[in-house]
């Protein structure tokens, strides 16, 4: 069965990126490298464009977007790059960093986020809490779907347009939803900066990137109506989070879309000399970790995937046979 969706891509709103600015990438890096100290939450009375925080809670927005990356200034230019890259999306997109280095917190408001928080609940030595990261920022702004991503992943604009077509299809929308898909590995010199943010260049990156395994997936789109009760405190960027997220929700009957075929989200890989504890969450699941159940969580297990049409439309195809995994 197919469910036609009639979804034009979406027009993104381009804004004036750090290379404009007056401050060198280097002269950012040195005001950064401070000591990563406990901070409250910003109690911030507007964002950049204005909106009042009563604004985000009462007028319905389309889509909130978040993450959150350690102090280290080591791939510091990469995280950059996201930052810039996910303020194309505005002003049809909220914006929200967790951070609790302050000096990041006012970075990101300077460049035109709309809140800056710090971590709330956290894990594995300081590391925030996915479901907690959903759960506040569904207390904190009003939107139809709400989406955690990697702070190394850029989105191509057919991310808002699969968005707005799933969004556009009420007899999927109406049910809980769990959208996510593969990632496409791009390695970078973490010592030579490589600024890869608007449209064109996001593009040009794609080229020369390669689509990763249907197990690595680094962003996750949800509506209000996901269960996330059902879940523990699972770590963000640890080993486990995505597949165990998946599993679950196919258990559970959540309708889960394969968005690989219209989303290109590139992941911005790098080399990195610090190794972070990758058994953590397995840690967490006890004796609720089963690797052969977790495989399950693979997006080609999902009930749905997302396709472009010959008119560059996006539609939805219920899947009706999976891999031996599944």
């Amino acid at each position: 069965m197919v469910t036609q969706l009639h979804v034009t891509p979406t027009s993104v709103h381009h804004v004036s990126i750090l290379g404009r600015q007056k401050r060198s990438y280097f002269s950012i890096k040195q005001t950064l490298n401070i000591s990563n100290e406990e901070a409250r939450r910003a109690d911030v009375g507007k964002t950049q464009d204005g909106t009042t925080k009563s604004q985000l809670t009462s007028e319905e927005h389309f889509l909130t977007l978040f993450t959150s990356f350690n102090s280290t200034m080591e791939k510091f230019y990469i995280y950059n790059n996201t930052l810039h890259n996910w303020l194309q999306m505005k002003p049809k997109v909220v914006l929200i960093f967790f951070s609790d280095n302050p000096k990041l917190r006012e970075y990101a408001s300077s460049i035109g986020w709309d809140l800056t928080l710090s971590v709330g609940l956290k894990t594995c030595n300081g590391t925030p809490v996915l479901k907690d990261m959903f759960l506040t920022a569904q207390r904190l702004v009003n939107s139809k779907l709400y989406a955690y991503a990697n702070a190394d992943i850029l989105f191509d604009r057919g991310f808002l347009s699969t968005l707005e077509g799933v969004i556009n299809n009420t007899s999927i929308y109406s049910k809980p939803i769990l959208l996510t898909g593969k990632r496409s590995d791009l390695l970078l010199n973490v010592h030579s900066i490589t600024h890869i943010r608007g449209e064109k260049e996001v593009e040009r990156a794609f080229k020369k990137s390669h689509m990763s395994y249907g197990y690595a997936e680094d962003y996750f789109v949800v509506n209000r109506k996901f269960p996330w009760k059902i879940y523990p405190n699972l770590a963000i960027g640890r080993g486990m989070v995505d597949n165990y997220l998946a599993f679950v929700a196919r258990k559970n009957k959540v309708t889960t879309i394969d968005a690989s075929g219209t989303v290109g989200a590139l992941h911005q890989k790098t080399k990195s000399r610090v190794k972070k504890p990758s058994d953590c969450n397995k840690q967490i699941l006890g004796k609720l970790y089963a690797r052969r159940k977790i495989a399950r969580g693979n997006v080609e297990c999902f009930s749905f995937e997302t396709r472009f049409d010959f008119d560059s439309n996006v539609f939805l195809l219920k899947r009706g046979q999976y891999t031996t995994v599944c």
